[in-house]
């Protein structure tokens, strides 16, 4: 097994799991019997589980670790002179964006700017945001159909199960984790992993991918490639093809690359259209 990863083996119902190391010491959940446990320390290709009590785990879909994203370069909790900053940038947001403050889902997540100069980001048909859940102390992004793209009972159900193959691909360290879908003021929202340092066709195209010598630049585009086939590599063993591969699709988090927005090309297509770019 790659010296990165270890196998890990829930408490409960005793299925098993290949992980990156990075996830020792985070809270996690089982994609088969959905409780949570916490994954210690390493034992030889092991890591010791120790149950938890999480009283929010009878209303979470997939499974999650509690402190993975990357904190907003803010404080902790979002300032009054942030949330005023950005409504005065951003007087008059478009339909279906929220203001930094804002809470969602009775209070369980809170706006935050997607980054210190950006309230959203949008695509041909739908939007970015990103938001703290609270009681897990991590930040998420919220992927959001645009007013008018998702409209009927059945394009809203059809959108909620291209989602629901993407969280059942469970736990790896090179897909975006997506964590559950939720219907918030009619439209359904997806909430998933946050990669705090853009796309593979962000690196390309400010040439962050080949920084340095040749030989760190071809170093860096091996890693990322032979990452990238691992984690489609999991969705294929899963029987799940992405049907969207490009490098918008593939995001950065520290030097970890993540394959991203499983399932959901498959639900685009039948509008004709491309979610997010």
């Amino acid at each position: 097994m790659d010296s990165r990863y270890f196998r890990a083996q829930c408490p409960f119902c005793s299925e098993v799991y290949q992980l990156n190391k990075s996830l020792i010491g985070r809270v996690v959940a089982c994609n088969k019997c959905r409780k949570s446990f916490r994954l210690e320390e390493e034992i030889g290709e092991q890591a010791r589980p120790l149950p938890i009590q999480q009283e929010e785990k009878a209303r979470v879909d997939s499974p999650v670790h509690s402190d993975g994203a990357a904190s907003l370069d803010y404080n902790d909790s979002i300032s009054p002179e942030i949330i005023e900053d950005f409504a005065k940038r951003f007087p008059n947001p478009p339909k279906g964006v929220w203001q930094v403050g804002d809470t969602l889902l009775d209070g369980m997540c809170q706006v935050l700017p997607l980054s210190k100069e950006k309230l959203y980001a949008e695509g041909g048909v739908g939007i970015v945001q990103r938001v703290r859940r609270k009681d897990w102390n991590v930040d998420l992004i919220i992927k959001s159909p645009k007013p008018g793209v998702v409209i009927t009972e059945s394009g809203k159900e059809s959108f909620e199960r291209e989602c629901q193959t993407w969280i059942e691909l469970g736990l790896h360290a090179n897909i975006v984790s997506c964590y559950f879908v939720r219907r918030i003021e009619g439209i359904p929202r997806l909430f998933a992993e946050l990669a705090p340092d853009g796309t593979l066709n962000d690196w390309i195209s400010d040439k962050r991918l080949y920084k340095g010598s040749k030989e760190e630049a071809l170093a860096r585009i091996i890693d990322a490639s032979i990452q990238f086939a691992w984690g489609l590599e999991h969705s294929h063993q899963q029987g799940l093809l992405h049907l969207d591969v490009k490098p918008g699709n593939v995001m950065i988090s520290g030097s970890t690359v993540k394959v991203t927005d499983f399932g959901l090309s498959k639900f685009m297509s039948n509008i004709d259209i491309i979610f997010l770019e």
